[in-house]
């Protein structure tokens, strides 16, 4: 008596290389040249809001610096409306802050300060004494 061989067979699926037709190289050639197309244009498009991102970063740096600057000094300058007094008669200028009454400047008039007396009082100039 023979014994029978014992033999099994199994299929499966493994990736090999395989030589392409002609119609598959230039389907594939293509393929390609579309997504060197698309590559370039999404390179192009992350540079440009990358650029953007830059913009808005340096913004917001701009800010936090400025920010800090005040914050640090707890103090920033503003426009506050000051009052500039000639007194043509003592030969003094007074300067004050107008929001808390600081005086900012206390000093001896000018020469060409004391010119414009002529121009704003010109019948004092010319009244004998």
């Amino acid at each position: 008596m023979t014994d029978k061989p014992k033999i099994t067979e199994e299929r499966d699926d493994r990736r090999l290389s395989c030589v392409l037709t002609d119609e598959e190289f230039r389907t594939k050639s293509e393929d390609l040249a579309v997504a060197n197309d698309d590559m370039a244009s999404l390179e192009d498009a992350k540079k440009a809001v990358a650029s953007d991102y830059k913009s808005r970063i340096e913004a917001v740096a701009g800010k936090i610096g400025v920010l800090s600057t005040t914050v640090r000094n707890g103090a920033e300058f503003r426009d506050v409306p000051c009052l500039t007094t000639f007194d043509f008669t003592k030969g003094k200028v007074v300067t004050i802050r107008e929001d808390t009454g600081e005086e900012l400047e206390n000093r001896e008039m000018k020469a060409q300060e004391r010119l414009r007396q002529k121009e704003l009082f010109p019948k004092e100039e010319e009244s004998p004494e």
